[in-house]
């Protein structure tokens, strides 16, 4: 499929500076697990420091990523809870799961040099069709967005 017009890739850029920070991935993943406060964030992600954790909470919540709701009282009690944004956000993780997994997987079959490292070539090679196929599926949304009608779901 050939795409219409050109990208900046700009919203591309975008999700991965989002979701290539230390621990958001797995930030998102314990949210979505039902870990929704903040100490059982800290307990279910070993190694991450309260500062951290604080910062990628707070880094997801101006992403409009989670929502953050406090409960009057004390102690005070905080739960974070995913948006519809970070549910969409969801689908592009476990698409960018399955490709990853594909490379893994094309890895393993042995295209890799005898020494165990891979080509510079193979690697470019790699990260173009990765990249068309995220811009084949950004074109195919475009077009299907286009073709609904108001009133079709």
């Amino acid at each position: 499929m050939e795409c219409s017009h050109e990208h900046t890739h700009e919203g591309a850029a975008t999700t991965l500076s989002v979701l290539g920070e230390k621990w958001t991935l797995h930030l998102l993943h314990q949210t979505v697990q039902g870990n929704n406060r903040f100490g059982q964030l800290q307990r279910a992600m070993t190694g991450i420091s309260p500062k951290t954790l604080t910062v990628r909470l707070r880094a997801l919540e101006e992403a409009g990523i989670l929502t953050r709701k406090v409960f009057p009282g004390f102690p005070l009690h905080v739960e974070y809870a995913a948006t519809e944004r970070g549910e969409a956000l969801g689908k592009v993780i476990r698409a960018m799961d399955d490709w990853g997994k594909g490379l893994k997987s094309t890895r393993r079959s042995g295209k890799l040099h005898s020494d165990g490292a891979e080509s510079t070539n193979e690697r470019r090679q790699s990260i173009r069709e990765g990249l068309l196929l995220v811009r084949l599926k950004c074109c195919q949304q475009a077009l299907m967005s286009l073709c609904e009608t108001p009133g079709q779901t």
